[in-house]
């Protein structure tokens, strides 16, 4: 129990502490926005799905789609969603949990 009181005082302090600075400080806010915005625009870089762009070569914006990725081992992947653009990119963007099937072998 003491534990506890102790960390609750120390974020009490923290929180006490950061508050007094964003109002005395207005550059802190002005920090505090443009890191937040950096990083959301940092988080939506990243490389673009070929498989996930042919989805939707010849459909419509918010049409639905799927592809299949193979992960090996007779496995793969399929990825539902609907086509939307991204960054100037047509994808299909996942709106549905991933399916796992197993590939068996292939009967003549």
């Amino acid at each position: 129990m003491k534990h506890q009181a102790e960390q609750e005082m120390i974020v009490d302090s923290t929180n006490a502490r950061f508050s007094w600075q964003m109002r005395t400080r207005p550059w802190c806010k002005v920090v505090a926005v443009l890191g937040t915005l950096t990083f959301t625009a940092v988080a939506h870089e990243g490389h673009v799905d070929k498989d996930a762009q042919l989805a939707c070569k010849e459909k419509e914006l918010r049409a639905s789609c799927q592809y299949v990725k193979e992960t090996g081992d007779n496995v793969a992947k399929v990825y539902s969603g609907f086509c939307q653009k991204i960054s100037s990119n047509k994808m299909c963007v996942r709106n549905q949990p991933i399916n796992t099937i197993v590939l068996g072998p292939l009967e003549n």
